[in-house]
C-alpha cells in the first residue's frame, strides 16, 4: 500500500496521509511506508515509517520547525551526489529528529551507494544549520555518507567555511541556541562529523565511526560553546574524538566537559604531525577531561601551549586509561606537541606495550591500527576483571545538568567510576 506524494516548496506535514484501510495481510507484513519527495521549504512533521527522497536542497524556514518521527528514512539521491550541487538539509528554524531505541531515523543514500568504497566520498551535503537555528535535537538517528563539497549557496559557506571544502555532516552556529545529539550513529563522513560555532551542547551516548578521510574531528567545537560530551564511542576517526578551542573569540568563552568516552584506533589517517587522536584542548578554551579510555590511538589527551595555548588555569585533565599495542602509541600517551605530562595527570593509568589490557567483551586489542573493521560486530563493554572497571573520577558534575529542547529534556548523566563509555554489560 505504498503511496507516492511529490512536495515542491510545501510543508510535508500538510500532505500527511493516514492509513486506515490496511488489510490483515499488510499488517502482518510489517510497517507500511509512506513515500515522499521533498524540495524547497519544509516544516511540520514527517511521520514515522516514511521514506523521504531528497534530490535538491530542502530548508526549514526561519521561525518554523520540522519534527521527524521514529523509523523515518531520509534518502539523498539523484545525479548530483558527490558534487557541489549535492543536496543539503538546511535548517534556519528548528529541527527535531526523534527516533527511538530500535527504531532509528536514518539520513543516508540509496542502498546501492552504501558501500565501503563510498565511505569517505561525501555523497550529500549534511545537516547545515544557520545562525537562526534555535534548537537542534537528534535522538536515535543514523547519519552517514555526508561531506560533499560546498557550493556558494550552502549554509556551510554562510557560516564562514570555504566554498569547495567538504561539508560537515552537521554544522551549527547559533550562539544562543541549544543542541542535543544523543544515542545516535554518525559515520562514513569526509570531514568533521559535527562542528559547533556556538550554543549550549549535550552530546551523549553516540557512536562516531570512520569520521574523516585524511582529516576531520568527530566533535570540533569552536568559541561560543558551553556543554558536555560523554559516554560516546569514537572508532577509527581520522583525528580527534573531542576537540574544543576558543577559535573565533565569540562569547561565551568555550567551556566544555568531556568525560567517560571510549576512543579506539583513532588518528592514523591524519598525516600532519601533532594532530590529535582522542581529546584536544587549545586556543583559549577551558574545561575538563576525565575518565577517558584510549586504546591504540595515535595520541593521548593533548593540551596545547604556545601561540595556541589553552586557558591553562581553568583546564583540568586527569584520570585517563591508556592502552597501546605499539611503541609509537606508548610514546605519545602524553603528546610531544602538547604541554601536559604525566605529572599533570597523576591519576592516569598507563604502561608499556600491551600493559593494562582493558579487556573488552568482544574486541581484540591486538588489532592493527589501520584495519577497517565494522565496529558494530564488536562489544566495547568491559569484561569482568578489567582494570578499567574501577578507579575513575566521580566527584565532578557535567557543565550543564540538562537541556530542554522542543519540550524534551536531554540529561547529561553523572560520571561513572569505570573508564570509558561502557561498564560491564
Amino acid at each position: 500500500m505504498n503511496k507516492k506524494i511529490t512536495l515542491l516548496g510545501l510543508s510535508l506535514a500538510l500532505m500527511a496521509t493516514t492509513f486506515t484501510s490496511c488489510t490483515k495481510d499488510e499488517e502482518e507484513a510489517g510497517p507500511q511506508f509512506l513515500e515522499l519527495t521533498a524540495a524547497g521549504p519544509v516544516s511540520g512533521k514527517w511521520e514515522g515509517n516514511s521514506i523521504v527522497t531528497i534530490t535538491e536542497d530542502v530548508v526549514i524556514p526561519e521561525g518554523e520547525s520540522l519534527t521527524i518521527e521514529a523509523g523515518a528514512q531520509v534518502i539523498f539521491a539523484g545525479d548530483n551526489l558527490g558534487t557541489a550541487e549535492a543536496p543539503e538539509f538546511q535548517v534556519r528554524g528548528n529541527l527535531y529528529i526523534l527516533g527511538q531505541e530500535g527504531n532509528m531515523v536514518t539520513f543516508s543514500v540509496e542502498e546501492a551507494n552504501q558501500t565501503e568504497a563510498n565511505r569517505f566520498m561525501g555523497l550529500w551535503g549534511g545537516i547545515q544549520c544557520a545562525a537562526t537555528c534555535g534548537e537542534l535535537a537528534i535522538n536515535y538517528a543514523k547519519i552517514e555518507y555526508a561531506g560533499a563539497p560546498a557550493g556558494p549557496n550552502s549554509i556551510f559557506v554562510e557560516q564562514g567555511e570555504d566554498e569547495g571544502d567538504p561539508r560537515y555532516a552537521i554544522i551549527y552556529g547559533n550562539l544562543i541556541g541549544k543542541v542535543a545529539i544523543h544515542n545516535s550513529i554518525i559515520q562514513n563522513t569526509t570531514d568533521d562529523a559535527f562542528r559547533s560555532l556556538g550554543g549550549q551542547l549535550s552530546v551523549v551516548g553516540n557512536t562516531f565511526a570512520y569520521v574523516g578521510e585524511t582529516g576531520g574531528e568527530a566533535l570540533n567545537i569552536k568559541s561560543g560553546v558551553e556543554g558536555d560530551m560523554a559516554y560516546n564511542l569514537f572508532y577509527n576517526c581520522a583525528t580527534n574524538g573531542t576537540k574544543w578551542s576558543n577559535s573565533g573569540e565569540r562569547s561565551p568563552q568555550t567551556n566544555c566537559t568531556s568525560y567517560n568516552n571510549t576512543f579506539v584506533n583513532c588518528g592514523w589517517r591524519r598525516n600532519k604531525e601533532g594532530r590529535g587522536a582522542s581529546v584536544n584542548i587549545e586556543k583559549g578554551a577551558r574545561g575538563q577531561s576525565y575518565n577517558q579510555l584510549i586504546v591504540n590511538c595515535k595520541y593521548g589527551v593533548r593540551v596545547v601551549g604556545g601561540d595556541d595555548e589553552a586557558d591553562l588555569p581553568n583546564t583540568s585533565v586527569d584520570y585517563a586509561f591508556y592502552f597501546g599495542n605499539e611503541q609509537i602509541m606508548i610514546d605519545e600517551f602524553y603528546p610531544t606537541h602538547g604541554i601536559f605530562t604525566s605529572a599533570d595527570s597523576p591519576n592516569d593509568i598507563y604502561g608499556a606495550i600491551n600493559e593494562n589490557d582493558p579487556k573488552f567483551v568482544d574486541y581484540n586489542v591486538a588489532t592493527g591500527k589501520l584495519e577497517n573493521l565494522d565496529y558494530a560486530d564488536y562489544d566495547f563493554h568491559l569484561a569482568g576483571g578489567s582494570l578499567a572497571l574501577t578507579g575513575a573520577k566521580t566527584n565532578f558534575s557535567p557543565k550543564n545538568g540538562a537541556l530542554v529542547i522542543g519540550g524534551v529534556t536531554y540529561t547529561n548523566p553523572s560520571p561513572s567510576a569505570h573508564f570509558g563509555a561502557f561498564g560491564s554489560n
